[in-house]
């Protein structure tokens, strides 16, 4: 028996020895194309579970027996497979691939690869933004591209930014401007909206918009309307690389798809509308019609559109660096404006300074300068004025037989008309300039602890100088009107010195045990922001000329403010792959804000996801044409801290009476218990691939509950106070997107592809804290059950055919008050205010869809975004189809289609008493705009010395499918009267005069050497 278990000892040492020599330790190092060590990748025995990364020194150690197959792979890096033969030792070059727009995520604090995301993302990178409509504003180049985004121009002012709404995010509190819009961050540094026209879009490589809360929720108490990451461009390695873009072009306003009245036409309306008050001899009707022009031609001009932008990249072994430098400039459509002017420039460095350590900045500064036209609803709008003017009204003054009027220093001078007032003569008189100053910079050091672990520390800040001066020059018509006849002339200048950095420091600990890969991270953050604003105003100019405040003679206000805000912030984030097959992902943040009550200043804020790529288990491997399927489910909550600093402190405003202090009042009410607006988010996702890619399809689902919306509340004057913050209100959105990509033709030299994206959505309000209704802007109202921002009026019932006379809905109720019928009535008065459900300035579907083809050195592509199921007040019809109340301005050619007999039901008759407010003017806004078209050619290198060149053209805003009765594409109706501090603003609830949307086009010049 001994014996036996002997040879049976022997047996098993002597395979066991066979075993250990056939699996051997397999060393190497892994190398850049440059030669340069490569820390961190990922070395794997394929088909077993273990692996191991490479050091410092890019070297890497693991066991592995004779016929196995090594594989090495690296974020942004071709996966090289090595089979393990004779030799002990394997060194490799890793290359870099393609990568595809979208292929690395980067939410701001971890970067990953999309396979690696369990989130609702969207990235469009710097390829695809070269090639969009030309924008001095980043934020607009996003319309239609990113599914789930729905971007408006707030209107189409050269260097306007515009308004964005991620998911339907959507505040009820609509006090002083916008506050859905998304948190903006560029590399590292936040940003407020209204600084994205100072970003050059040429040195963005990367725009990165997150979407659900396993995205957002790191961001904590500033995440609810989504984030928009935003990378500029660094050096790339190999020889020092130079690029320049130039662009020229022109643009005009967008037709109406509607007519004016000509001289002839005004003059006959006149008469029918009041006989009696324009009563003219043939003569005078001759002479009239013979000063006939279109103001529009005399308002406005063409536009002219130029930029230059330069840049110079590189990198080595241990350095990298991009600079930049542009100029862009915007004469806007406006006669005697320049429009606006931007100078940008940055400076990107990152620089390997040891073996462990790392040094980088990103840098940027920038100014623009812009001629100001007025915003409102009043006389001083030259956008009013294109319509209102009447046509037979010269420029300038002329005496009854014609000739030109002169001053006594023999200058023309201006018609003042019907209106009292001259707007060319206000654009030469009235001038009001902003200038801005910006600097973003971002520095910060990483040191690799281990190979594995890693600490960094950033330093960001952010300096906005604005400045505005407004000038009414002594002797114009408008400081006759409004002016101090014994101190003529005024001049107000008002600016804003804003200032915030913030400190990050972050602890991030990367580690692939063979198939598992885990990517964790820890951080603080502090954020301090700080703001300084001035008004300074005079009167008394003894000349047009002397513009400064010293020469003012009496000042009439001065005024400063301070304020400051700041959060702290402690977050922790883990992402965990098992083969590049199951994902799973949470963080939690933990934030303090100073704007809030001392009971609630901080809150907790966490979100968790799941994700798993079916494609790459066995039982579908078979099926070759499923390329991608991948299924994704998060849950979380992030916060909305959009309020003034000091909302929740209570404080006094001082009063004066004749120049003398007069009274200290209590203006805001303190309530400590005052805290974040809270969203809690759910995403469901799918993500499909076909046919090795060719074909992609992307779907979401998602549902939004936000609580407790931040409102200002009026109180009584009675109690001393007029106002205090509070949260209120709980309201559910919910909607699918889904977009998709297609490589119809993909050959060496020919290809064509399409894409697409939809969002539908749906919004109610669930609860306004008993409330019954909230007047909102100036015709929407919030109520329970309904969409926010529902239109709230009069219902027109149409015109009598028998009388002309307009007719109005009302209710019949019975005797306990409930609705038993609608009926019509002529009585305006007896109309009474209806919720009009269903109907809102929110889209119910948005998104867009492309086409690109390319043969040889040819491309061609062809962009278009859509709006579908929004309504807008359309304050412009109002005033042109006045049923004869503004007889005495310009009107449509369609007013002669007033009731003139029976039968007739297209319009009233005249009668000045029939122009009031009702949904006659609420117009369906869906629209469908071929937003740009671009033709561009790549000359062949043997022409241009192996340059890189492309010339094209391209053509923006080209057309539009709409019923609007105007320009469907509506932000803000009047930005003066909806911008303010204390105005109400809601998105694309009415339109009225502000500066239009234009059609441009350009050819420009791309080259690379």
């Amino acid at each position: 028996m001994k014996k036996k278990l002997f040879y049976v000892f022997l047996f098993v040492l002597f395979f066991s020895a066979v075993a250990t020599a056939q699996e051997r330790t397999i060393t190497g190092t892994v190398r850049d194309a440059n030669g340069l060590e490569m820390l961190g990748v990922a070395v794997v025995v394929k088909g077993e579970n273990h692996g191991t990364q490479t050091d410092m020194e890019g070297r890497y150690s693991i066991k592995a027996a004779p016929g196995k197959t090594l594989e090495f792979s690296f974020l942004g890096m071709k996966t090289q497979s090595h089979k393990v033969g004779t030799s002990n030792r394997i060194d490799v070059v890793l290359q870099e691939e393609a990568v595809e727009i979208g292929e690395v995520v980067l939410t701001g604090y971890m970067q990953t690869k999309k396979d690696a995301v369990s989130a609702g993302v969207t990235t469009i990178g710097s390829e695809n933004l070269s090639k969009l409509n030309p924008s001095t504003s980043v934020d607009n180049m996003l319309q239609g591209k990113a599914v789930g985004v729905d971007v408006t121009a707030l209107n189409g002012k050269p260097g306007q930014t515009a308004s964005i709404k991620v998911r339907g995010a959507v505040s009820l509190n609509v006090k002083g401007g916008d506050k859905s819009q998304p948190l903006y961050i560029i590399d590292g540094v936040f940003v407020s909206e209204e600084h994205l026209n100072t970003l050059n879009p040429n040195d963005v490589e990367t725009m990165t918009v997150l979407k659900d809360a396993a995205s957002t929720a790191i961001y904590g108490s500033r995440g609810a309307n989504g984030v928009v990451v935003i990378t500029t461009k660094q050096g790339k390695k190999g020889s020092v690389k130079f690029s320049y873009s130039a662009r020229a072009g022109f643009g005009n306003k967008i037709e109406d798809p509607f007519e004016m009245m000509n001289a002839e036409e005004k003059m006959d309306f006149e008469q029918i509308v009041s006989p009696g008050a324009y009563t003219r001899t043939p003569e005078t009707r001759a002479l009239l019609k013979s000063y006939e022009h279109n103001w529009k031609d005399d308002i406005l001009k063409t536009s002219q559109i130029i930029s230059h932008v330069f840049s110079a990249s590189g990198a080595n072994e241990n350095t990298s660096y991009f600079v930049s430098g542009g100029w862009d400039k915007n004469t806007g459509i406006i006669r005697k404006l320049e429009g606006f002017n931007r100078y940008t420039g940055r400076f990107n460095f990152t620089s390997k300074m040891t073996d462990k350590f790392k040094f980088g900045l990103n840098s940027s500064f920038a100014q623009t300068r812009s001629d100001e036209p007025r915003d409102r609803n009043n006389i001083q709008n030259p956008f009013r004025a294109i319509y209102l003017y009447n046509p037979y009204e010269p420029v300038y003054k002329r005496d009854n037989k014609g000739n030109f009027i002169r001053d006594d220093n023999n200058e023309l001078v201006y018609n003042t008309g019907s209106q009292g007032f001259s707007i060319l003569e206000a654009l030469e008189n009235q001038p009001r300039t902003d200038k801005t100053i910006q600097l973003l910079a971002s520095v910060y050091g990483t040191y690799n602890i281990t190979p594995e672990l890693s600490f960094t520390s950033r330093y960001s800040a952010n300096y906005r100088r604005f400045k505005r001066e407004s000038l009414n020059k002594p002797g114009s018509i408008l400081d006759n009107i409004v002016g101090d006849p014994n101190a003529p002339g005024s001049k107000t200048d008002n600016g804003r010195d804003s200032y915030s950095y913030t400190w990050f420091n972050q602890l991030s600990y990367l580690k692939s045990f063979g198939l598992h890969n885990l990517n964790t991270t820890m951080f603080t953050e502090y954020t301090d922001n700080f703001y300084h604003t001035y008004y300074l105003g005079s009167k008394g100019y003894m000349s047009k000329h002397l513009t400064t405040q010293d020469n003012g003679s009496a000042p009439t206000d001065a005024e400063t403010t301070k304020s400051e805000s700041a959060l702290l912030s402690f977050a922790a984030a883990a992402e965990y792959d098992y083969d590049n097959r199951y994902f799973l992902s949470a963080s939690v943040r933990r934030d303090g804000a100073s704007r809030f009550g001392k009971d609630n200043r901080f809150g907790t804020f966490w979100s968790a996801s799941v994700g798993w790529d079916v494609a790459k288990e066995n039982f579908v491997k078979d099926l070759e044409w499923l390329s991608r399927m991948k299924l994704t489910a998060s849950y979380g909550t992030t916060g909305n801290w959009n309020i003034p600093d000091y909302a929740a402190k209570g404080y006094y405003t001082s009063s004066s009476y004749g120049g003398l202090p007069a009274a200290v009042v209590k203006s805001n009410i303190a309530n400590p218990k005052l805290t974040w607006e809270t969203q809690k988010s759910f995403n469901a996702g799918v993500d499909f691939g076909f046919f090795k890619n060719r074909l992609s399809v992307l779907g979401s689902y998602f549902t939004n509950n936000r609580k407790d919306f931040l409102f200002e509340v009026p109180l009584s004057w009675e109690g001393g106070s007029y106002k205090q913050y509070t949260n209120t209100g709980e309201m559910k959105t919910s909607g699918f997107e889904i977009s998709l990509n297609a490589d119809i033709i993909k050959t060496e030299n020919f290809k064509w592809g399409l894409g697409g994206n939809i969002t539908f959505m749906n919004y109610k309000i669930e609860s306004l804290n008993g409330r019954d209704k909230i007047t909102t802007g100036y015709y929407t109202i919030l109520k329970e059950g309904e969409t926010p921002f529902t239109f709230y009026m009069p219902r027109y019932a149409g015109v009598n055919p028998s009388t002309g006379v307009p007719e109005y809905y009302y209710d019949e109720k019975d005797a306990n008050g409930n609705v038993i019928g609608v009926k019509r009535t002529s009585d305006y008065n007896k109309a009474d205010y209806a919720i009009l459900s269903g109907k809102s300035p929110l889209p119910k579907q948005y998104g867009g869809f492309n086409t690109s083809i390319s043969y040889k050195g040819i491309d061609l592509a062809a962009d278009f975004s859509f709006k579908l199921g929004n309504y807008t007040y359309n304050r412009v019809a109002y005033d042109l189809l006045s049923d004869g109340a503004q007889f005495r301005n310009n009107q449509r050619k369609d007013a002669f289609d007033y009731w003139k007999q029976v039968g007739d039901t297209k319009l009233p008759r005249l009668n000045a008493a029939f122009n009031k407010q009702t949904d006659r003017f609420l117009q369906d806004a869906s629209y469908v705009r071929f937003r740009t078209l671009t033709l561009g050619y790549t000359l062949p290198k043997s022409f241009v010395n192996n340059l890189d060149v492309r010339i094209f053209v391209q053509g923006q805003n080209l057309y539009t499918w709409t019923k609007f009765e105007g320009d469907p594409e509506v932000s803000i109706g009047a930005g003066e009267s909806q911008l303010g501090s204390n105005q109400e603003f809601v998105s694309g609830e009415m339109s009225l005069y502000s500066y239009p949307t234009l059609r441009s086009f350009s050819i420009g010049v791309d080259v690379t050497f």
